[in-house]
């Protein structure tokens, strides 16, 4: 098959040609768009709170957090991680 190609180089341009030409024709005819609809499962709220300890952030802002996020429609599941500081 090597020798094949070797002996005709001019097939083998052409190929590669019409293989890029598909290419251009087929990348014309993607859609693309800016802003495409797109579902993303999960939301990410940090808190930064450097003068207050991990109960402390618990009891003052991811209580209240959680209680209103829960009022979210659609949303199954609210996890949370405090520490010292901050809280995810």
């Amino acid at each position: 098959m090597v020798k094949f190609l070797i002996n005709r180089p001019v097939a083998v341009i052409m190929s590669f040609v019409a293989i890029i030409m598909l290419g251009i024709v087929s990348a014309g005819k993607l859609p693309v768009s800016l802003m495409p609809d797109i579902d993303i499962p999960e939301i990410t709220v940090a808190i930064s709170r450097p003068d207050n300890s991990a109960r402390e952030i618990e009891n003052s802002i991811v209580s209240i957090l959680r209680r209103n996020l829960l009022q979210v429609p659609g949303l199954d599941d609210i996890e949370y991680e405090s520490s010292n500081g901050t809280a995810l």
